[in-house]
């Protein structure tokens, strides 16, 4: 634990029961080595394996899930490639089609291609429960963000889910994460 996570690296979002009063977790060396590595054994689709009945694959017109972070030409947008895949990925998968049933697609989502950002802004701040996406009911809870994360560090994360995997979202400014933030949940 310490007061506040420096400029590169993301806190860990810890649930409030098991937070600690006072600053922020982040994961230490190790840990940032260990995630690394597992990222590294990510394999890409097998091409055709949905089509062949499997329905354990992705399907073959799915791009390769190191395609997801792609979209990086600038350093805000590499900082929430990086924030995304420190604090989304594990739910919503680096391709951003989720789990279905268990955590809901961001790519192709309404309120993350919606031209008022509001609803994504409060989502990433304040978290979610009981969701109903696409048609589809999501139980699974979403932790908040908005104790781990500043007002651009949210920009860069959602302005990310914005504009990967085909999302056409405009980019959220942090005045705007900050006035949602202000009205609070």
């Amino acid at each position: 634990m310490v007061p506040k996570a420096p400029a590169d690296v993301a806190a860990v979002p810890v649930p409030a029961a098991f937070a600690p009063a006072h600053g922020v977790v982040i994961p230490t060396p190790q840990a940032q080595a260990l995630v690394a590595y597992l990222l590294s054994l990510r394999q890409a689709p097998i091409a055709g394996a949905a089509a062949a009945g499997s329905g354990a694959g992705t399907p073959a017109s799915a791009p390769p899930q190191g395609a997801a972070m792609a979209n990086t030409s600038s350093p805000s947008s590499a900082a929430g490639a990086s924030l995304f895949s420190a604090n989304c990925a594990s739910c919503h998968q680096a391709s951003g089609e989720g789990l279905p049933g268990a955590f809901p697609p961001l790519k192709a989502n309404a309120a993350v291609n919606d031209s008022d950002p509001t609803l994504h802004i409060h989502t990433v701040l304040f978290g979610a429960h009981g969701l109903t996406v696409g048609g589809v009911a999501y139980a699974s809870a979403m932790p908040p963000f908005g104790t781990q994360l500043n007002d651009q560090q949210v920009a860069d994360l959602i302005d990310y889910e914005r504009s990967a995997w085909g999302n056409h979202g405009r980019p959220v400014s942090t005045h705007e994460v900050a006035a949602v933030r202000a009205l609070g949940h």
